[in-house]
């Protein structure tokens, strides 16, 4: 039983180290990869015309009225 844990946990030691080792290759490909670094701008430009339309709209919306 105890060759079996020892087995287990280091499989599991292997399998982690592989897995850490392929999502950081990925997370480095998606920072340099000009198709991510276009969609990371276009999604940065987008919530800030998002902000700025809500902005606006809460300042439409704070307007005093006319009785």
């Amino acid at each position: 039983m105890e060759r079996i844990d020892q087995q287990l946990s280091q499989y599991q030691t292997v399998t982690l180290n592989k897995e850490t080792q392929q999502l950081t290759k990925q997370e480095m490909k998606k920072q340099t990869h000009p198709f991510y670094q276009s969609l990371a701008a276009a999604k940065t430009s987008r919530a800030q015309v998002t902000t700025q339309e809500k902005e606006a709209s809460v300042k439409k919306d704070n307007r005093p009225t006319m009785p």
